[in-house]
């Protein structure tokens, strides 16, 4: 997880502040993992014990052998997609061939490639360009075509006055980044797991009633967080309640895996030649925990949504 965005973890900040997570035992620590796949080696060496991967690193880790299990599903539909400036020809996935396109990270081609798929492009069809943490600025400036993003990402760009067309995060039917934990710890600590799932939860909960109220306790949690106004961290803590709610759709049951949707998602990564084997994802999905998560007092939550003062 990127600390520093702390909008997009803001359902854990808001777990700490309201005491949702000291009640379950635990208290979240962020601590920045930017590599595509440093979170999961962090979790996998018992250096951390939970990570925010993507669905695409989780399967290529776990393709790898790496021995994580996904615990809590966070974002029910796709965020990732792609930005150009407003003026931009490119209209679609499928006006990225033969184009320059910024990724923060090398390994983020695992991420893009489901999204070409979609259009009949391969990650070879692309010319990629290794930009880091200000990518968005090789496509302001004119250096690159397009850059990957996702949402509430790109809505903290606009924060920031940069503004871009956004478009391909409904490409594909996949979930987005879920909780990690090594198969051991899972086994060996079940009751930690319940204590993140349902602390992840329950702040998930609050994030839906009182937005605003989560983007003041994101916005004052880091020194340095972005998007820094309190109108630009209400966009994104509004975008992270309905992603965890399950978009539009919406659900009553947070941190739900769709196991198909994941099974199609590594078959299409195999099939591609992105991950180097295949994958069964009953092997790495856990929906033991959900239940619990799920079981707190939603009325209670609301209200402390409802009447909070920052």
């Amino acid at each position: 997880m990127n600390k520093e965005l702390a909008g997009e973890n803001a359902n854990l900040h808001v777990a700490n502040e309201l005491g949702y997570a000291e009640e379950n035992g635990i208290r979240f620590v962020l601590e920045s993992a930017l590599g595509s796949t440093d979170g999961t080696k962090l979790v996998s060496t018992g250096q951390a014990e939970v990570a925010y991967p993507s669905p695409f690193v989780a399967l290529t880790a776990r393709a790898s052998g790496v021995p994580i299990v996904s615990v809590f599903d966070n974002l029910q539909t796709n965020i990732f997609g792609f930005a150009v400036k407003p003026n931009s020809p490119i209209a679609s996935i499928a006006d990225l061939k033969g184009k320059k396109v910024a990724l923060g990270d090398g390994g983020w081609t695992v991420i893009a490639a489901p999204l070409l798929a979609s259009a009949g492009l391969t990650i070879d069809d692309v010319e990629w360009v290794v930009a880091g943490e200000r990518r968005q600025l090789a496509v302001e400036q004119g250096d690159v075509d397009a850059v990957l993003t996702w949402e509430m990402e790109y809505q903290n760009w606009a924060d920031q006055g940069l503004e871009f067309r956004v478009f391909g995060q409904d490409s594909v039917p996949y979930q987005s980044n879920t909780l990690v934990m090594s198969e051991e710890l899972v086994k060996s600590d079940p009751d930690l797991v319940k204590a993140i799932a349902r602390a992840s939860a329950m702040g998930a909960e609050f994030i839906q009633h009182n937005p605003e109220a989560g983007a003041q306790i994101a916005t004052q949690t880091y020194e340095g967080t972005t998007p820094q106004s309190l109108e630009g961290m209400t966009a994104v803590v509004t975008k992270l309640a309905e992603l965890m709610a399950g978009g539009e759709g919406g659900t009553d049951r947070y941190g739900a895996h769709r196991a198909d949707d994941w099974q199609g998602l590594a078959d299409s990564l195999f099939a591609d030649g992105v991950i180097g084997a295949e994958v069964d994802v009953s092997t790495m999905l856990s929906d033991d925990f959900i239940d619990y998560a799920n079981d707190f007092d939603r009325d209670r939550v609301r209200q402390d949504a409802e009447g909070y003062k920052p």
